[in-house]
């Protein structure tokens, strides 16, 4: 899983199009990709061969303009139960949902943070089975303990206000736990981002381990390999208020010296969501240039290594995004999402903003 700087570009294959705003990626451990197709108000299947099908639907649909906002973050569970971050509810409604490997709604297992607003990113801890969750629009980073049930506690607010000392950043989005157990957590703040390491353990105060990666631009999510020797951030300029073109870096450490940083892959149309597979590709998932019109895009990007160099005659870009494919069904909604927090759909309820 290390990604070894030889001088030859990635391969960017891409695995999916046509999809509006997949803001959330996840790979089960039979190799299926799931998407958060959130302006859709859907998750979706990727199979082995490349076939797209509705996992979970009707999700509730609010909107953070310019953009519609459904699912935004995924998760599983140890029996395969897949957790949803949501983003359609109004302030303080916002939900985590459960559903079983078949895709039913689990409804006795609904989580309802205090103050959640736009559940943007999820994580398990691998040791302690710890849920925790961000809401973007809160600036808190919630946790949920299992209990014997299969279910979890009312989650907490673990990190009450991500804008205050030691963090001092708007908006987290990302969650990924590194090999030692560490949380990364990636914010969108619009006046300044990047990617933290956080101590589950510490005290509030001295929770902090180290500050990752800074950028003035927008980090929308972050992955790190199994052995924690990589990690990967996805990053997008802001034009007013929506995504532009960005890039993921790749972030490596020698332990004799300072993190290091590189792009990895440029010139990608609004990326918002990254995901490992175990032994395979990074999957990066994209808006694309216009938001809500199901210009949204997967792809995959083989990892080089030192025994499997990348091809030198792969595009280090993607390439131009295809017109939408077939128009969504009637049933479902057209427009897309966004990383940050949402309003609802109820004109009498309002919404708080996190940025």
């Amino acid at each position: 899983g290390c990604f070894v700087d030889d001088g030859a570009a990635p391969s960017l294959t891409r695995v999916a199009g046509g999809l509006s705003n997949p803001t959330g990626l996840l790979v089960r451990a039979d190799g299926t990709l799931l998407i958060a197709e959130t302006a859709a108000g859907r998750v979706v299947a990727l199979d082995a061969e490349g076939n797209v099908s509705t996992f979970v639907s009707d999700f509730a649909a609010g909107t953070f303009l310019p953009y519609v906002i459904g699912p935004l973050s995924l998760a599983t569970l140890a029996d395969g139960t897949l957790v949803v971050g949501e983003g359609g509810q109004s302030a303080n409604r916002e939900r985590i949902s459960f559903f079983d490997v078949t895709g039913v709604e689990l409804t006795d297992r609904t989580l309802l943070p205090v103050r959640g607003n736009n559940i943007a990113g999820l994580a398990i801890h691998p040791t302690t089975g710890d849920l925790y969750a961000t809401s973007a629009g809160s600036n808190v980073v919630h946790r949920a303990s299992p209990i014997a049930d299969g279910g979890f506690t009312d989650p907490v607010e673990w990190i009450q206000d991500t804008d205050a000392p030691p963090i001092s950043l708007q908006a987290p989005t990302g969650l990924a736990f590194d090999a030692n157990g560490d949380l990364l957590v990636a914010f969108s703040g619009y006046e300044g981002s990047g990617v933290v390491r956080l101590d589950t353990a510490a005290e509030s105060q001295s929770l902090l381990i180290e500050r990752v990666y800074e950028t003035a631009d927008v980090v929308t999510d972050v992955a790190v390999t199994a052995d924690g020797a990589v990690i990967y951030v996805s990053v997008a300029t802001l034009a007013s208020s929506t995504l532009g073109d960005g890039r993921v870096m790749s972030i490596t450490r020698d332990h004799s010296g300072p993190t290091e940083a590189q792009v990895f892959v440029d010139g990608l149309a609004a990326p918002v969501s990254l995901a490992l597979a175990a032994e395979g590709p990074l999957y990066i998932a994209t808006i694309g240039p216009e938001p809500n019109v199901g210009l949204g895009t997967v792809w995959s990007v083989q990892i080089p290594t030192a025994d499997a160099p990348a091809d030198p005659d792969e595009p280090t870009s993607p390439p131009p995004v295809d017109e939408p494919a077939d128009p969504p069904p009637a049933d479902e909604p057209t427009d897309t999402p966004d990383l940050p927090q949402s309003e609802p759909n109820d004109p009498e309820e309002s919404s708080e903003t996190g940025n």
